[in-house]
């Protein structure tokens, strides 16, 4: 539970309660927000995602550093470790990516997110203040696009669902 407000003081009155089941947020959930359904179905995000994250966030800044090495140095196998860096990495790129998911039902919105602690943020659907839809380039050419909501209290994204389910 968040406020609008984005100082200092505010960070540290930010209401934060751990929950290590879904049963635990479930019940949350309930005492929170009244109408809350027992359960909103979520979908997740388009595989694009790993494809994206791993050539544009790891291998090829990992090249670029082995370039630097080899330039520096001229030992050829340091071109090695843009692969074992892009490999090595992919485990967490794809728990990530299971994380990401989405959903609403009965006015209710929910959206999941995560690598070792995963946040999920449900709101009303009357509380949403602004909605924008973008799409790259890339994002067009298979039909995807960006989801941003602005609450008073924060901003949610979802990259890589598709334009349809962004759009309704």
């Amino acid at each position: 539970i968040s406020n609008s407000q984005k100082n200092q003081q505010s960070r540290k009155s930010l209401f934060i309660v751990p929950a290590r089941t879904n049963e635990q947020v479930q019940s949350l959930s309930h005492l929170l927000l009244e109408d809350y359904p027992k359960a909103i179905p979520t979908e997740g995000i388009s595989r694009r995602y790993i494809t994206k994250t791993v050539i544009l966030k790891l291998f090829l800044p990992s090249t670029l550093i082995a370039v630097i090495a080899f330039l520096i140095t001229e030992i050829p196998w340091v071109f090695a470790f843009a692969l074992v860096t892009s490999i090595g990495f992919l485990p967490l790129v794809i728990r990530r990516w299971k994380a990401y998911r989405f959903g609403m039902k009965d006015g209710y919105g929910r959206f999941e997110r995560g690598l070792f602690g995963f946040r999920h943020v449900i709101f009303p659907l009357y509380k949403v203040q602004k909605v924008e839809v973008k799409q790259s380039p890339i994002q067009r050419r298979k039909n995807l696009a960006t989801l941003k909501i602005y609450l008073t209290s924060n901003r949610i994204q979802m990259q890589y669902i598709s334009l349809q389910q962004a759009n309704h």
